[in-house]
């Protein structure tokens, strides 16, 4: 799964987010893997509306690093 990708780049170092900053490829890797969260999490919304025939609202919160 995508979230144990991302917890498995951090398995031998510390989590330091100015490292995590200045590393082009480990920020790739990360939100390339937070995107397929992503994506997963719209594609099982969208079955729930269908599923249930309802709107569901979800308010976009912006992340800003």
């Amino acid at each position: 799964m995508s979230i144990d990708e991302i917890n498995e780049f951090f398995h031998n170092e510390e989590k330091d987010f100015f490292k995590y900053k200045n590393n082009t490829m480990l920020k790739r890797a990360v939100e390339r893997n937070l995107e397929i969260i992503g994506q997963a999490i719209n594609r099982t919304i969208l079955q729930i509306q269908q599923y249930f025939h309802c709107v569901i609202l979800i308010e976009y919160i912006p992340i800003i690093f």
